[in-house]
Formats: structure tokens, C-alpha cells, sequence
């Protein structure tokens, strides 16, 4: 179960902060953008907190050696979720280290708020959208997972752009049968029109990189 945070599953800004660090800008975060707001001094425990919500951004802002350890640490079980580092004056060396360990984006301490905020809200927007995705490709999976094979076989032609008549000799079945597969085929993936249907078929593909999974 996903966890609520506030009044609503708000994305969540989960900030990995030393106690030594300065967090007054971090106060009215979780009201400007408008997402819940969690910090503490644990790794361990920010990373609970990220993977009992939908949706949010895991800013780091540590010493640098601790970063990159965290960074590094992350990377054998990638998390989806943006990972931003905050620093005070990088080096070009830790930029392209902290880039290469996965990091999304680097935020200095010498930013305005203003500059700030804005950075955390296209991070926190664009993993609302990635949510959005992951969520309807798991719908979209499950929807062609209830297809018989024989429907997936009908959806496949249809997909390519075969017309009925064309499927039906191809499989070796009436019109008139592939007429009813597709019917259920559209009613059961709840697709309102053959292109909506390509779009569920091109998007479950693109997420695997693999051949179409309905081709029996």
C-alpha cells in the first residue's frame, strides 16, 4: 500500500540533510511546491520514505565524499525517483563524478531560492509524469494480460493494420469471428479506437525493448 502524504498522494521531496547544514530554506518547501516534505539524517530511512510513495525527489544535501558514497551505494539498486545534490562550490571533478554515479541534477548553495524552488519543481513535475507512465503501463499489462491467446492473436493482426478479412485467412478463422475478438479485445483493453490501442501496444513495447509481447 502506497503511502498517503498530507491530504492526497502529493509527490514527495525527501531531503538527506546533515543537522550541521543550513535548512531554513528547506521550511516552507513542502507548502511553496505543493508536494509532502520529509527530512532526516538517515539514508536508510529517506529511501523507506521514497519507496512508500508514488512519486518525489530525493535531494542530497551532504558533505561531498558522502554523497558520492550515497550515490554509489544507489547504483546497483537504481532508484526511479530523480536524485538531486545540493553542494556548495563543486569542482568539475565532482560534477562529472556526481553525474556519472546517476545524479539528475546539481543545485550549489550560492542559488537564490527563487532559482532553487524552481529546479525542485521541474524535477518534482517530471517524476509526477514518470508515475503517470509506470502506472498506466501497469494497467495496460494487466488489461493484456485477461486476453485469451486467441484475442492477442486477433489484436496482433489488428495492431499491424491487417484488415478483418486478412486476419481471417491469416488464422484461419471466420470474418465474422474475428469481427467478435476484436470487439472483445478493444472492450477488454478499454480502448476507445484502434489508435489508442496502438499507443497501449507501442508504449508496453518501448518499456520492455523487446519483440510485441501479444505475438503468441
Amino acid at each position: 500500500m502506497r503511502e498517503k502524504v498530507g491530504q492526497s498522494n502529493r509527490p514527495l521531496l525527501c531531503v538527506l540533510a546533515d543537522q550541521s547544514r543550513d535548512g531554513s530554506r528547506y521550511g516552507l518547501l513542502g507548502e511553496v511546491l505543493a508536494c509532502g516534505l520529509f527530512r532526516s539524517e538517515s539514508e536508510s530511512e529517506c529511501l523507506r520514505r521514497l519507496q512508500a510513495t508514488d512519486s518525489g525527489v530525493l535531494l542530497i544535501d551532504v558533505d561531498m565524499p558522502r554523497a558520492q558514497r550515497l550515490l554509489e551505494a544507489l547504483r546497483p539498486k537504481p532508484t526511479s525517483l530523480p536524485v538531486i545534490v545540493v553542494c556548495d562550490r563543486p569542482s568539475f571533478e565532482d560534477v562529472g563524478k556526481v553525474f556519472r554515479l546517476g545524479a539528475t541534477d546539481i543545485l550549489t548553495g550560492e542559488m537564490d531560492t527563487g532559482a532553487f524552488v524552481d529546479r525542485l519543481e521541474i524535477a518534482l513535475r517530471d517524476d509526477e509524469d514518470r508515475a503517470r507512465r509506470r502506472a498506466n503501463l501497469l494497467r495496460y499489462q494487466e488489461m493484456l494480460d485477461s486476453l485469451t491467446p486467441r484475442e492477442r492473436q486477433v489484436m496482433g493482426c489488428v495492431v499491424d493494420g491487417h484488415r478483418n478479412y486478412q486476419t481471417a485467412l491469416e488464422l484461419g478463422i471466420s470474418e465474422r469471428t474475428v469481427e467478435v475478438h476484436r470487439q472483445r479485445v478493444m472492450r477488454k483493453m478499454d480502448a476507445d479506437s484502434l489508435a489508442e490501442l496502438v499507443q497501449m501496444m507501442v508504449a508496453i513495447e518501448g518499456a520492455r525493448g523487446a519483440a510485441p509481447s501479444y505475438v503468441s
